[in-house]
């Protein structure tokens, strides 16, 4: 067998075994019509919230998700962290990172872990609560926010 026929096979056999998952994942074979309704048919958005100068108040209904975005640069010694007032009325979801320059992220090359991240929350109990965001430098409070959150 020559080796372009191998590659073709290969090929032929990923592919197959992909859509076989695919159909597998989504409960069965699809016709276009049912793929094109999937895919107009969109995850509710989460909410950015953000501090402010005067106060920072937001109201969300039961259920909704909401975020908030933070820096974080490890090695220079900019960190954030949260508390909430209340856990009963909000609890995090999950949180996401991501590197703003991966490339510099190599062996012997520092300065490259510069973050942007975000914490999730979810609108779990109708109710007053508070979140309280701290940015730290090198373990000290540079600044402090606090944003209310009703939850109906």
């Amino acid at each position: 067998m020559s080796v372009w026929l191998r590659r073709r096979f290969c090929h032929d056999l990923i592919v197959g075994i992909d859509r076989f998952l695919w159909q597998f994942k989504c409960g069965g074979v699809l016709s276009k019509d049912e793929r094109d309704g999937q895919m107009k048919t969109k995850a509710p958005r989460a909410t950015q919230i953000a501090c402010a100068e005067d106060g920072a108040a937001y109201s969300f209904k039961l259920g909704d998700t909401f975020f908030y975005e933070f820096h974080r640069h490890e090695s220079v010694g900019i960190e954030a962290e949260f508390e909430i007032a209340d856990k009963g009325v909000i609890s995090l979801v999950r949180t996401e990172e991501e590197y703003l320059h991966p490339e510099s992220m190599k062996p012997g090359w520092t300065g490259g872990d510069s973050q942007r991240g975000r914490w999730f929350f979810r609108a779990d109990k109708k109710g007053n609560t508070t979140i309280v965001i701290r940015n730290l430098f090198r373990g000290r409070l540079e600044s402090e926010c606090r944003i209310d959150i009703t939850v109906t």
